[in-house]
């Protein structure tokens, strides 16, 4: 069995704007080259208005559901899809004018940070009413846990609001906060078979006093960290101390409203069959032309399972069954899972 988790970011959709039909369909279009998916997972992380206002998630309200209806199309019976989404700076509804950073930074100081995070909550009220209505059911803003099973397959999906003491002036960087008696519920569950974690920002926009702990229980419970803000799709692994590593997906954005810019978001591939390795897929948008540009794909070990053994041409042909139709660039790289060093790489380009 194939679960395709599709991680989105960032479309910052303002009021009124026009979504582009074409540049959905490519979006869905671009997932073909994953070959035959039994499941999809879309997780969002974060920024889906611009500047918050009802009315741009009013004009947002539809782009889910047509993503969904393209997939079933082109998919065989794919039923439900879940959609794990957080909020990103973008999505606080922010008074005019806004506190900044002097008025975060004393709170800080003074230890009173707690006393104001409601009224942060507060700004996020449009964005939690929309994904609400979209089956979210959100309890704790803080922190959301969802999981949820593929057959006897079961994962752990992490939801960490980030959003919070973000400025309309972008000079936030160690201003977020986490709380601390909220870092055990981040732990990986003893029946989930994997853990990913979804944040808008990374761990090094929150301040210093929570930033190593609250990296250290995602790397220690979650395989993969989805993120998004810098808008600059790829993939890292992070590790802190001792512990093993974990992947980080950092997905691109969207301009849902425009045929003339870049759009990127990534997939991430996991097959339970051999339940050894994943796979990180960048997928880009070219302007105007509406085709796959371009695709990155990072074989890697899970966490506390068998080492990948698979060779390479094996592993090329298992997660490439299709013909790809249009210029593509491909780096493959394997890992060996003990040493967590790179044992072999191959570029190559196709047309």
């Amino acid at each position: 069995m194939k679960i395709a988790i599709i991680h989105l970011s960032d479309f910052h959709i303002q009021e009124n704007c026009r979504i582009c039909s074409a540049k959905l369909n490519a979006l869905v279009s671009a997932l073909s080259v994953l070959g035959n998916v039994d499941h999809y997972v879309i997780a969002f992380s974060g920024d889906l208005a611009a500047s918050g206002k009802i009315n741009e998630y009013r004009t947002a309200r539809t782009i889910f559901p047509r993503i969904f209806s393209g997939i079933r199309k082109r998919g065989k019976n794919v039923g439900f899809i879940p959609l794990l989404m957080v909020p990103g700076n973008h999505d606080l509804t922010l008074p005019n004018p806004a506190r900044d950073w002097q008025f975060i930074q004393e709170h800080y100081d003074n230890g009173t940070i707690e006393d104001i995070l409601p009224t942060e909550l507060k700004y996020l009220d449009n964005f939690y009413t929309y994904s609400d209505c979209k089956g979210q059911g959100i309890v704790d803003r803080v922190f959301a846990h969802k999981a949820y099973a593929f057959g006897t397959y079961k994962i752990q999906f992490n939801l960490v609001n980030s959003a919070p003491f973000s400025t309309l002036v972008p000079d936030d960087k160690e201003l977020h906060f986490f709380p601390s008696d909220k870092l055990p519920r981040l732990q990986k569950g003893n029946d989930a078979d994997l853990c990913i974690t979804i944040m808008h920002h990374n761990h090094e926009w929150f301040n210093w006093r929570y930033r190593t702990d609250l990296a250290k229980a995602i790397v220690d419970s979650s395989e993969i960290l989805c993120i998004g803000h810098d808008h600059h799709p790829g993939s890292q692994r992070i590790a802190v101390d001792n512990s093993m590593d974990t992947w980080v997906s950092t997905a691109g954005e969207m301009h849902f409203d425009s045929i003339d810019k870049i759009d990127s978001f990534n997939t991430i591939l996991i097959d339970t069959e051999v339940n050894t390795s994943l796979v990180l897929c960048s997928l880009g948008i070219a302007p105007r032309k509406f085709i796959p540009m371009q695709k990155v794909l990072q074989i890697v070990p899970c966490k506390s399972i068998h080492p990948c053994r698979s060779p390479l041409t094996a592993l090329w042909k298992q997660y490439m069954p299709t013909p790809i139709m249009c210029p593509l660039t491909f780096e493959i790289t394997l890992f060996s899972p003990n040493s967590q060093q790179i044992i072999k790489k191959m570029p190559t380009h196709i047309k």
